[in-house]
């Protein structure tokens, strides 16, 4: 039976996915803590949040936030990076800061519109120009 703790941090998530305009999953096995510490920093400095998240809270935040592809690119250690306003700018961030370390972060995939994309769907996105500069 799941805790009022559990239960609350899973409403917690919940919120937070619905509220993304895109979640991108990433194993960050074998990554330093110091790091780790970095890539958020850079991740943030963009506006992007980085969050490490047991995987059984993250499946059952999924589908109460009614983002059940999202279950779909979960495996192994797993974060995700929560991006709320421009879709690319999560993708840019976190394959610029991939590219720049030669970090040992490995993206998953994503989920994006109700859709799951796989790693290469999402480095796809980070090369592609924001809304603004196309319109």
């Amino acid at each position: 039976m799941p805790t009022e703790l559990k239960k609350q941090k899973v409403a917690e998530l919940a919120e937070l996915f619905s509220n993304s305009s895109i979640l991108i999953t990433a194993d960050y096995s074998g990554l330093p803590v110091g790091q780790m510490n970095e890539m958020r920093r850079a991740l943030q400095a963009e506006g992007v949040k980085f969050r490490v998240i047991k995987n059984s809270l993250a499946l059952l935040a999924a589908d109460a936030s009614g983002k059940p592809a999202l279950k779909e690119v979960i495996e192994g250690q797993t974060g995700i990076a929560f991006g709320d306003g421009e879709p690319t700018v999560p993708a840019k961030a976190l394959s610029d800061y991939i590219r720049r370390s030669r970090s040992a972060l490995k993206i998953l995939g994503a989920e994006f519109e109700g859709q799951a994309l796989n790693p290469q769907q999402v480095t796809q996105l980070a090369t592609l120009p924001s809304r603004d500069q196309l319109v």
